[in-house]
């Protein structure tokens, strides 16, 4: 199987896309490496499944349910599209495939307060 990593700078961000031969989107990674998402701003296409993998030595989350956190204004997501992974073991990763357009702003549950925080667009 052949495949190209296609890069687009974007205002205020940068959308990867990794495509097969048919040209549709594989995925993205964002990795949570410290205290922080990298990247922390990122822009895909519907359909995109992104995986978070944790590269540190801390258990991360992915969350968008405010909820679940002492400041819940730091998340957002589309009307009925809140995910949540549950606890990352560092070297385990978590995936979710984007089907909604909009702006995700997501946080890590233990860390929101260390400025564990970031944005995800989804394009149609």
């Amino acid at each position: 199987m052949r495949w190209a990593l296609i890069a687009v700078p974007t205002a205020g961000s940068l959308v990867l896309t990794a495509c097969g031969e048919d040209g549709k989107a594989q995925g993205e990674t964002v990795e949570m490496v410290e205290m922080r998402y990298e990247p922390a701003d990122l822009t895909i296409r519907s359909g995109t499944t992104v995986t978070w993998t944790n590269e540190s030595d801390f258990v991360h989350t992915v969350t968008t349910n405010s909820a679940l956190l002492q400041d819940g204004s730091l998340v957002s997501s589309p009307a009925g599209e809140e995910f949540d992974s549950g606890n990352i073991a560092p070297g385990a990763s978590w995936s979710h495939t984007f089907a909604t357009p909009g702006e995700y702003r997501y946080a890590c549950i233990p860390h929101e307060l260390a400025g564990m925080v970031a944005r995800l667009v989804v394009d149609a």
